[in-house]
């Protein structure tokens, strides 16, 4: 099977049902959307609005970024420590909006809608009450928090002027009371700001969102808990919550009827909270709350074991309400913000982008769009609402999907009608046979007579040959080379390509034992084409892996055989570790050190004359060069000799006996491989089971030669969990487990 017939099968079990529905949308022109956007957060911190020229080249910028990437709204702070904006008199009463300030947000919101961008316009955050801004700013500031004189008068001066000014504006998504409130507050503040009272803040949010209600019936008002310790009153991980922004807490702080918030937003940061309090490990649901719920704040970052790559994608699918990263402002972030953007055009167009128009056709594809005969492919269409669709002249609903299992290659036509009317048409095409795709030599140097592996795949209808003996069109083949030697492979049929690959031959102690061995790591930087360990041991000095930026980390190396071991060596990419351990184990739990180097300098080191015998090889990295970034090693190569024998056996099993290795990847998905070694020629029964005992598949049932097989375990079909490779071979039956996880 080819590597995009497993990614097919994987979408395939990966995809929810079209007919899905998800809660919780925000109401936005007239369309029930998923927010999907970033946080500006700000050009000129405190400063966007008010007497300081505004930069409205870099907002312009910044919107038309966000929507090529498929966005559809934005987070902008506007007074936020009141700096520059509202106007203020000597007592600390507020006097106006300030000079420019309306002008220059009704620029701003002009520019958004440009793009068609709906922006939350957050009024104040927690850094009007940080310490270093001064006993002027803080002083006023904390006035207007906790005086209700204060604080009506800035809503009656500064507040209604400007939400009367943009009122019915197609750039205003909503209004945003706070950001982060609870970090000035006596209950949760930070040691770097003033603290006053939860109910303080409380009743200015119930003020803020009443007037706001008042003065635009039809304005949207939220506010941005910094967790869901203060937006929740669920428990998790034992420690009770409480929502302060509930509908009866706002309005008995602040006795205002029309002060409550229409949907409601919340930060996380997996740094600072655990997987308890993790939006993508809960569904809304779990929070308890009856309101849409937006994840207005978070790094694109590995979140406890979920990739950044499905994070915004988790949260559509769990019926939270949105999603912005932090922050526009990062060129790693930025990148990653695209990404995700696009994963949700092409996964659910229809839910993020703002099209009131029906008739729209947003995705007619098919995936894949060529394919090898005999494999399946999937098409795929999603419209606007209301859209009437036929597909080559067919009724179909306005977004669907249909696998398909064509004899030839063909063109479908998709023509839409509603308020506009389109047509897009699509293919499949297939792979000439003759193509090969892959072939491989592992590993690609050995010693004289010791084994390698020879591993093909080509397309269907291949005539194929190795050394021009015919084989079949996927497989692999186990040599034992006595000298360097060349093996070509042929297909022929529609095109006709040759491939070959060498194995060399060296003496036994200058065989790098490390190529192509199983690798675990403490863990990865996702995302980056680098965060595959098998980097690290495919003999490639060019391609390297980056480990999770994380101080404490470590390499694990499985040989597979017993070495005695005489050099290794470590080829560092861009960030090494100045201190780092390396051990050597036969069990993996006896270890033994080789070396503690306590200042690394990067480039090749080699450690050379080692008398020491392992299978385990295991780097503890303990301080890297560079601390914003994982460690990086392009190459991990280990020389020596085997040891007489096959290897490290399992307890209990006698020398002349089969000996099984461990399946590596453990868990996998879409493929492991799982490795046995004969003593002499005899018949091998190997079958996928479930853990009641029934068979899933055979997995192979032969008459074997001596040495190591090979034997590939595909997730084709099967359902994440635990599975169990029974291994018979005369009077051996051995387990071994596999999880598969999806």
């Amino acid at each position: 099977m080819k590597p995009y017939s497993l990614l097919l099968i994987f979408f395939l079990v990966s995809l929810p049902a079209f007919s899905q529905t998800q809660d919780g949308r925000i109401r936005y022109q007239n369309q029930d959307l998923f927010l999907s956007g970033s946080n500006v957060p700000w050009v000129n911190f405190a400063r966007d609005i008010g007497p300081s020229a505004t930069n409205f080249t870099k907002f312009a910028s910044i919107f038309a970024e966000i929507k090529a990437a498929g966005g559809n709204s934005m987070r902008l702070w506007l007074h936020t420590t009141g700096h520059e904006s509202p106007a203020f008199d000597a007592s600390g009463l507020v006097t106006g909006p300030g000079t420019n300030t309306l002008s220059d947000l009704k620029k701003i919101c002009d520019l958004a809608w440009e793009q068609k961008i709906g922006l939350q316009l957050c009024l104040w955050s927690f850094d009007m009450l940080r310490i270093s801004n001064g006993d002027g700013i803080t002083g006023r500031a904390k006035k207007l928090l906790t005086d209700t004189l204060y604080t009506n008068t800035y809503i009656r001066k500064a507040l209604i002027p400007m939400v009367t000014e943009l009122k019915g504006h197609p750039g205003i998504l909503a209004w945003e009371v706070f950001n982060e409130p609870e970090g000035m507050s006596t209950e949760f503040g930070w040691e770097f700001n003033h603290h006053i009272p939860m109910k303080d803040i409380q009743r200015v949010v119930n003020l803020i969102a009443g007037a706001i209600h008042r003065a635009d019936p039809v304005a949207q008002v939220t506010n941005g808990a910094w967790c869901f310790r203060a937006q929740t009153d669920v428990t998790f991980d034992g420690v009770p919550n409480l929502n302060y922004y509930r509908d009866d807490r706002l309005i008995a702080a602040g006795g205002d009827a029309d002060g409550t918030l229409d949907f409601y937003n919340v930060h996380y940061y997996a740094g600072n909270f655990g997987q308890a309090l993790s939006p993508f490990h809960h569904p809304k649901a779990a929070w308890g709350l009856d309101k849409p719920l937006v994840v207005a704040e978070f790094y694109l970052e590995d979140s406890h074991g979920k990739p950044w790559q499905s994070l915004y994608r988790n949260l559509l699918e769990n019926g939270y309400a949105g999603a912005w990263s932090w922050a526009w402002d990062n060129t790693t972030q930025n990148s990653r913000t695209r990404t995700v953007m696009a994963d949700l055009i092409r996964y659910d167009a229809r839910e993020v982008i703002l099209e009131p128009r029906s008739g729209v056709i947003f995705n007619f594809r098919t995936e894949p769009a060529v394919i090898d005969r005999g494999d399946s492919t999937l098409l795929l269409w999603d419209s606007s609402n209301g859209s009437a669709l036929l597909l080559d002249g067919e009724p179909v609903p306005g977004k669907g999907k249909k696998l398909l299992h064509p004899t030839q290659a063909r063109e479908f036509t998709l023509i839409s009608s509603g308020d506009v009317s389109q047509e897009k048409k699509t293919s499949v095409s297939f792979y000439p046979s003759g193509k090969i795709w892959t072939f491989l030599a592992t590993p690609s140097t050995v010693a004289k007579g010791e084994p390698a592996v020879l591993k093909w795949t080509s397309s269907a209808g291949s005539a194929v040959t190795l050394n021009g003996e015919p084989v079949s069109e996927d497989g692999e083949r186990q040599v034992s080379p006595l000298a360097t030697t060349t093996y070509q492979l042929a297909a022929t049929g529609g095109v006709t390509e040759t491939r070959s690959v060498k194995i060399t031959v060296l003496p036994a102690d200058q065989v790098n034992r490390a190529a192509g061995k199983p690798v675990t790591v403490s863990g990865s930087e996702q995302g980056t084409g680098h965060d595959n360990p098998s980097l690290m041991v495919d003999e490639n000095p060019s391609t390297w892996w980056t480990g999770y930026s994380t101080e404490i980390s470590w390499v694990e190396l499985d040989l597979t055989d017993t070495i005695a071991i005489r050099r290794i060596g470590i080829r560092w990419n861009a960030n090494w570790a100045v201190i780092y351990r390396l051990g050597v184990s036969i069990d993996r739990k006896n270890w033994t050190v080789v070396t503690w180097q306590k200042a690394g300098t990067g480039g090749i080191e080699l450690l050379d004359s080692l008398k020491v015998t392992g299978r385990y090889v295991k780097l503890m990295l303990d301080k890297r060069a560079k601390t914003t970034s994982g460690y990086e090693i392009s190459e991990l190569q280990v020389f020596g000799l085997k040891k007489t024998g096959t290897g490290i056996r399992e307890k209990g099993i006698l020398p002349g006996t089969p000996v099984l290795y461990p399946a590596f990847p453990n868990p996998f998905n879409p493929e492991t491989t799982f490795r046995y070694e004969l003593p002499a020629p005899a018949p091998v029964d190997i079958r996928l089971v479930n853990l009641m005992g029934q068979e899933i598949r055979i997995l192979q049932k032969e008459v074997r030669p001596s040495g190591i097989t090979t034997v590939p375990v595909s997730a084709s079909g099967l359902s994440s969990g635990v599975y169990l490779i029974r291994f018979s071979s005369g009077r051996t039956t051995r387990s071994q487990k596999l999880v598969l996880v999806k």
